[in-house]
């Protein structure tokens, strides 16, 4: 994408592009910080733009599912208009970045009445031990002629000092929504995203296949090593041998927890929400192992939340239609009805680690 490359998009129904950004926000210091700013909140922002339409928001995770393609860049759709394009993009991210400022200013002023609160207690605590020391000096020098005038003076004047600092506090604490202020943005990279149809008769889906997967493959294993399992990857014949399993068993991750117990998990990735296909060897294999063979499902791998689905002995709990000899076809509805229920809250997992 840095070089301008083209990308193939498998589930785009027209050519679009894509732009990753950075936008920052700055807080202005105050007199007692210094001068200049320091950022205060960053955020990657992803926006697809197609020909005639307004840019959106889409996922940033967008951008690592796309394939390359060998197209020439004068063959592709929107080329010519990429650079008119990118530069409505930029609006856009200009209006994005005042969006967040509002919304920074907005949780600023949402939390001035804990900040005066809080300012407001040390100084009336500061103010309670300063009058007791006074009375307490008043009292002295009344009973006794040791000379605490220069003591009295000393708290009359810090208690003046106290009464200037509280008023410079609070209008502090009240200019600081004010500070926020919008930083800027950047471009990262841009891609231009073709389907395949466009992309000639030797683009597929397969490039983007294999990256949901891949994701799809270490969300699982996360899950497992949250569990204190240890987990081997046995999807390729050489990973297998290395475990003492055959060449294909049928799964792709062996997970051991610490008392023995043993899972074999076979994964599957979507980027959106759909069934799955199940290879024969595979079903296989659940026939086998029956409580022992677990599917994973990863569903929403395209997005910033993808949603493990975990199903043991999947050969008993799910109902699959035979679409070809070597292949079966798990609907959706299926899926989400046989899934075991999460072990806890920190069980569903949004991402890799």
């Amino acid at each position: 994408a840095l070089r301008g490359a083209i990308f193939v998009d498998s589930m785009a129904q027209q050519p679009y592009l894509l732009h990753l950004a950075e936008l920052w926000v700055e807080q202005e210091g105050g007199a007692d910080r210094g001068a200049g700013r320091r950022v205060v909140e960053r955020r990657l922002v992803a926006l697809r733009q197609r020909a005639d339409e307004p840019s959106e928001q889409c996922p940033v995770e967008r951008v690592l599912l796309l394939a390359p393609t060998g197209l020439a860049p004068g063959m592709a759709p929107l080329a010519p208009r990429a650079l008119d394009l990118r530069a409505r993009a930029g609006a856009h991210l200009g209006v994005l970045l005042e969006d967040l400022t509002k919304n920074l200013r907005g949780e600023r002023e949402a939390d001035l009445p804990e900040l005066r609160s809080r300012v407001a207690v040390g100084f009336d605590l500061r103010a309670s031990e300063l009058a007791s020391l006074r009375a307490k000096l008043v009292r002295s020098s009344q009973d006794s002629a040791d000379g605490r005038g220069e003591e009295l003076e000393a708290v009359r004047a810090e208690q003046k000092r106290l009464s200037i600092d509280r008023q410079l506090a609070f209008e502090r604490i009240e200019a600081e929504p004010g500070r926020v202020l919008p930083g800027g943005y950047r471009f990262l990279l841009h891609a231009l995203v073709v389907r395949p149809e466009d992309a000639g008769p030797g683009a597929s889906a397969g490039p983007l296949d294999e990256g949901v997967e891949e994701l799809a493959v270490r969300i699982a294993a996360d899950r497992e090593r949250a569990r204190s399992a240890t987990v081997q990857d046995v999807s390729k014949p050489a990973l297998a041998r290395a475990a003492g399993l055959s060449d294909w068993p049928g799964f792709d991750l062996l997970s051991t927890l610490p008392d023995g117990e043993r899972r074999c998990i076979e994964v599957k990735g979507r980027a959106g929400r759909a069934g799955v296909p199940v290879e024969s060897n595979e079903w296989e294999q659940a026939c086998k192992l029956r409580g022992g063979y677990w599917l994973y499902v990863v569903l929403d791998c395209a997005t910033p939340e993808p949603e493990l689905l975990r199903i043991r002995d999947p050969f008993r709990k799910l109902l699959a239609s035979k679409r070809m000899r070597a292949q079966f076809d798990v609907p959706l509805g299926s899926l989400i009805e046989a899934a075991e229920t999460p072990e806890s809250k920190h069980e569903r997992r949004r991402g890799p680690s």
